[in-house]
């Protein structure tokens, strides 16, 4: 027990955890117990749905489908990264480093996310991604501010192929995830479709019931026969369009 509680020596450590749906290994080397003031560990971690973490580490992540991820788990005083890790959320695979700094107000994470292959239900509300039940483009899953105050964030993600309902004909997205008091920002957003290419800042303040939207979205050269895969487009309509859109609404879904 004196060892474990050494502040200067790293006691190796292997152990085997589940809370609920969520199962962690780990294997490696602790310094500190009590403290946790180093950390050196390979972990594999899986779950129904990232937002059950929050019960765990009291940090807000998205509503997804099921994950597993394996990595190396490293720690020093305040900050703790996961770093180089690889995984698969439903159908997505995922690999980066995040890193969570606990030494100020709220936690404050920081992030390089890469993705090949994206499917956009697998990332859940966060992207508003359910399907609508009467069918349509926008879907109807709900956002949920009550945890965004858990922790702020700049968390930078590029995706190449996405997977995404034929009435979004997305691909390419890159995208910086940054979340302040609260406020969840998409800026900058940008991706193709359709040909074309859409960039700007997306705003929603969760410090607002219900949630207060804002978005200035740059088009630039989308092709209307790609647009609308779904629709027959009469000849004397084919083109391109280009141009500027400003939105601003609230409601706690993308169709709402």
């Amino acid at each position: 027990m004196l060892a474990v509680r050494g502040d200067k020596a790293p006691y190796p450590l292997k152990a085997e955890a589940r809370i609920g749906s969520t199962s962690l290994t780990a294997d490696g080397t602790i310094t500190n117990l009590a403290e946790l003031s180093a950390l050196n560990l390979m972990i594999q971690l899986s779950g129904e749905s990232m937002e059950q973490l929050y019960d765990v580490v009291g940090i807000a992540f998205p509503d997804t489908r099921r994950y597993t991820t394996s990595g190396r788990l490293t720690g020093n005083g305040s900050v703790i990264r996961y770093e180089n890790f690889t995984g698969r959320v439903g159908e997505s695979d995922l690999a980066g480093t995040l890193q969570v700094d606990t030494a100020g107000k709220r936690p404050f994470m920081r992030g390089d996310l890469v993705s090949q292959l994206l499917s956009l239900a697998d990332l859940g509300p966060l992207v508003g991604t359910r399907q609508p039940k009467q069918g349509g483009v926008l879907p109807d899953a709900a956002f949920d501010a009550a945890r965004w105050n858990s922790v702020d964030a700049d968390v930078k993600l590029k995706a190449g192929t996405i997977k995404r309902p034929e009435q979004l004909p997305l691909e390419n997205l890159s995208t910086r995830i940054q979340m302040r008091d609260a406020v969840l920002m998409l800026d900058p957003l940008e991706f193709g479709t359709a040909g074309g290419k859409l960039a700007g800042p997306i705003r929603l303040d969760g410090r607002e019931a219900p949630i207060r939207a804002d978005a200035k979205i740059r088009v630039q050269d989308l092709q209307l026969s790609k647009l609308f895969p779904t629709i027959e487009v009469s000849r004397a309509s084919v083109g391109a369009v280009s141009g500027l859109i400003e939105l601003t609404g609230a409601g706690n879904s993308w169709r709402r």
